[in-house]
């Protein structure tokens, strides 16, 4: 009977110590799930303080887009800047603004007032185009591309100016078709329709009235070409002294054409 009562007892202290045992076992591993809350949640604080990540660029936004733009030098000479940032100069001469590094450099024909290619600085890779080179051999015009620009030669000349030595130039860039008349009067490309076909968004048209046509003629010719806008230029004679002008106001409102635009050596016009 004792010895049972000792059993009993035992069983029951046993029993107690198991317990003991399971409740500290459940709350060691309840107490370790708060810390990993805690140090979950502190990670959570933590990262609160770092800096918040940029948002993603929106590709919806619309990017702007540099537009090409016509500086006007003076005289014959103009430079374009596309809106890639291709500089081109057409047949440099006269006025400021050569400062800007060329990428390409054309020349329609070889008389003095339309060569100075080197009063700019040359961008590495700048290509020099004369008229030679658009126009090979008598009648074979040839299409060249240079930096992105497809330049198509057309016909130029009058008493002064010899057709086999002499082009236009039809320049393609930014979706825009500009025409560089060079020095010239009335051409067969103009009276036959040729360049009205082109659906030319530009053209300069010289008209100085001594060693080209006049603004009278240039008026008629804008009529035969078609152009969106006309800018004229080559408005004064030059005869490489003091005298020297290269622009007149005067000459250029007697040019008359939808669309004209006069610009001032040296001003800046965007081309769209």
């Amino acid at each position: 009977m004792e010895l049972s009562k000792r059993a009993k007892r035992f069983v029951a202290l046993a029993a107690a110590g198991l317990l003991a045992c399971c409740a500290f076992a459940l709350a060691a591993c309840g107490g370790g799930g708060q810390t990993s809350t805690n140090a979950n949640t502190n990670a959570g604080a933590n990262a609160s303080n770092e800096p918040a990540t940029a948002p993603a660029a929106n590709t919806n936004q619309a990017k702007e887009t540099a537009m090409p733009t016509l500086t006007y030098l003076g005289h014959g000479s103009f430079r374009i800047t596309t809106a890639e940032g291709v500089v081109i100069y057409v047949d440099p001469f006269a006025g400021a603004g050569y400062d800007v590094p060329a990428d390409l450099i054309l020349v329609t024909h070889e008389h003095a007032d339309h060569t100075r290619t080197d009063l700019m600085p040359h961008a590495a890779g700048c290509e020099i185009l004369r008229a030679a080179n658009f126009l090979p051999s008598p009648g074979n015009y040839t299409t060249l591309t240079s930096h992105g620009i497809t330049i198509t030669p057309v016909q130029a000349y009058n008493a002064n100016h010899n057709i086999d030595e002499c082009v236009g130039l039809v320049l393609e860039f930014d979706g825009l078709r500009f025409y560089a008349a060079g020095d010239t009067s009335t051409t067969e490309d103009m009276t036959s329709g040729k360049l009205a076909a082109m659906n030319l968004d530009y053209a300069t048209l010289p008209g100085d009235g001594f060693y080209n046509m006049g603004p009278e003629e240039a008026s008629a010719c804008a009529e035969l070409i078609g152009a969106k806008h006309y800018i004229p230029v080559h408005l004064v004679p030059v005869h490489f002294d003091a005298s020297d002008q290269f622009f007149s106001q005067e000459v250029a409102e007697q040019f008359t054409a939808p669309g004209r635009l006069i610009v001032q050596p040296g001003e800046t016009v965007n081309l769209q």
